[in-house]
C-alpha cells in the first residue's frame, strides 16, 4: 500500500484524500480540494491532511471525514532511543519529517469521523487533546491540529510503523450541517430568471444567500432541473450526500450551471425575449 492508501484505509468508499504539493521550502503550490480549484502539478514535496472528501469535491467545503491523526514534532537533534521507545508505547507510527530531524507521529483511525469542513480543525484538536498531553511529556509538540503534512519528497522515512488503529468516541458529531434557509440578494434580474431562482429557493435547491455566484450540490440541483423538463448530461455521480461540486451563476437574463466533474457548463438557460428587447 502507498502511504496515502495506508493513512486513509478507513475512509468511506470512493472518497478522496485532501492532498497537496509544495516547493522545497514548504511553500504550498496546490491543495486538492482547496479554497479554490487547483491544477495538480509535479512538485518536490507532496503530502496530505487528515481529511477525505466525497467524490468530485473540488472546493474544501461541506462533508468530510477525519481518517487519521498527526502530531508534528520539531527537534534540534534526532530522537534518542529512549524517546523513540516511549513514543512507540503511545501506539503511533513515527515518520521522519522533510528535514530528517523532526518527526510526524501518526495514529490511524478505525472508523472515519464524519463532520462538516468548518468543524474539522476544532474536531482534530479535540481528538488529539489527550495524545498531545502524553507526547508533550516526552518531546515538545510543534502542532496538533488539522494541517498539511509533507510526507514525501524530503528525508521522510518510517522510524516505526504499526498497523494499529485507534477507536474514538466522536462519531456522533453530525456530518450533515443544518439546511440554511436561502435568502435572495437584491439582484437586477429579469422576472423570468427570478422565477427560476424562486423555485430553487422554495424547493431548497439553493442554500444561504443567493447572489451572482452560488455553490451547489449537483446531486440536488440536477434532478430538480430534470424534473422541470431540462435535459442535462453530466459525468457527476450525483451522490445523495450534500457537498459542493458545482456552482450556479445568476445573470440579469440567464443562468449557467458549472460542474467540477465535467470541468465546464452543463446547463444554461437564457431569456431570449429579454435579450432581444435591448436591441
Amino acid at each position: 500500500m502507498s502511504i496515502y492508501d495506508w493513512l486513509f484505509e478507513c475512509k468511506p468508499s470512493g472518497w478522496i484524500p485532501q492532498t497537496g504539493g509544495a516547493t522545497v521550502t514548504k511553500k504550498a503550490v496546490w491543495w486538492k480540494p482547496g479554497k479554490k480549484i487547483h491544477r495538480v502539478t509535479p512538485t518536490p514535496l507532496t503530502g496530505c491532511t487528515q481529511l477525505a472528501f466525497p467524490p468530485e469535491t473540488q472546493i474544501a467545503e461541506g462533508h468530510c471525514a477525519v481518517c487519521w491523526l498527526g502530531i508534528d514534532v520539531d527537534l534540534d537533534n534526532p530522537l534518542t532511543l529512549d524517546q523513540l521507545y516511549r513514543l512507540q508505547e503511545l501506539g503511533c507510527s513515527i515518520r521522519s519529517s522533510t528535514g530528517g530531524t523532526g518527526v510526524h507521529l501518526i495514529w490511524r483511525l478505525a472508523e472515519p469521523v464524519l463532520c462538516n469542513y468548518s468543524q474539522s480543525n476544532q474536531l482534530v484538536k479535540q481528538l488529539l487533546k489527550r495524545l498531545r498531553e502524553q507526547v508533550e511529556e516526552i518531546v515538545p509538540v510543534c502542532s496538533a491540529d488539522r494541517r498539511m503534512f509533507w510526507l514525501c519528497g524530503g528525508k521522510n522515512q518510517f522510524l516505526h510503523q504499526t498497523d494499529n488503529m485507534l477507536s474514538t468516541h466522536y462519531n456522533a458529531i453530525p456530518a450533515q450541517p443544518p439546511i440554511v434557509e436561502a435568502y435572495v440578494a437584491d439582484l437586477p434580474i429579469q422576472p423570468s430568471v427570478q422565477q427560476w431562482v424562486d423555485g430553487m429557493v422554495a424547493d431548497k435547491v439553493l442554500r444561504g444567500t443567493v447572489g451572482k455566484h452560488n455553490r451547489v450540490h449537483l446531486g440536488t440541483i440536477v434532478p430538480w432541473l430534470r424534473a422541470q423538463g431540462e435535459i442535462i448530461d453530466t459525468r457527476s455521480g450525483l451522490s445523495s450526500e450534500w457537498h459542493v461540486n458545482g456552482h450556479l451563476d445568476v445573470y440579469p437574463d440567464r443562468l449557467t450551471l458549472y460542474s467540477y466533474a465535467d470541468s465546464g457548463i452543463i446547463w444554461s438557460w437564457t431569456d431570449a425575449d429579454a435579450i432581444l428587447a435591448n436591441f
